[in-house]
């Protein structure tokens, strides 16, 4: 199966991955393609929820849900079939186990960090910049605990850090083997 789909400037695959099981329920048809859109971003609104209650509180949680619900943006973007309506997904899930491993300290929550950090990747060129913001995240926590709460997370964001490579292995062995095409 293809990793990356070069035609037209290119596109990465998770979306079409993401939209295959629809297409094949009910045929291949722009249709199709705006129910996985559609059905992304509805699944993206409770991660949201998830995530701020996991930064702040429930209300926090509601409220930001909410928000993203009826956000213009967020109802465009992900109703017309665009396969950048993946990227909120990932990088919000993303950025709910980042947050649930600082808190908890669960190996198994920088693990699912790690799988969304190297699966975001695969949705939008976009998310090239994330990487560098989990970076200054870190820094910037390291800072105002005095590296303290870094070290004691060095293990749990090793183990993101080694999944998401580990993720990322098939899309950059392509660009790799083919980067006029990537």
């Amino acid at each position: 199966a293809p990793i990356f789909f070069p035609s037209h400037p290119g596109r990465e695959g998770l979306f079409f991955y993401l939209a295959a099981p629809p297409a094949a329920a009910f045929g291949l048809s722009h249709t199709t393609i705006k129910v996985a859109s559609a059905l992304i971003g509805v699944l993206t609104v409770p991660a949201v929820y998830l995530l701020g209650k996991e930064l702040r509180d429930r209300t926090t949680g509601l409220v930001a849900a909410l928000l993203l619900a009826v956000s213009h943006w967020h109802v465009i973007l992900t109703r017309v079939g665009y396969r950048a309506s993946v990227l909120p997904l990932a990088l919000t899930l993303m950025w709910l186990y980042v947050a649930r491993g600082m808190r908890s300290g669960s190996r198994a929550a920088y693990a699912l960090a790690g799988l969304f950090l190297g699966l975001g990747f695969y949705t939008y060129n976009a998310f090239l910049v994330v990487p560098l913001l989990v970076v200054l995240l870190l820094v910037d926590g390291a800072l105002v605990h005095g590296g303290r709460r870094l070290a004691t997370h060095g293990t749990g964001l090793a183990l993101m850090a080694i999944t998401a490579a580990y993720t990322l292995i098939p899309l950059a062995r392509y660009a790799w083997d083919d980067p006029s095409q990537y």
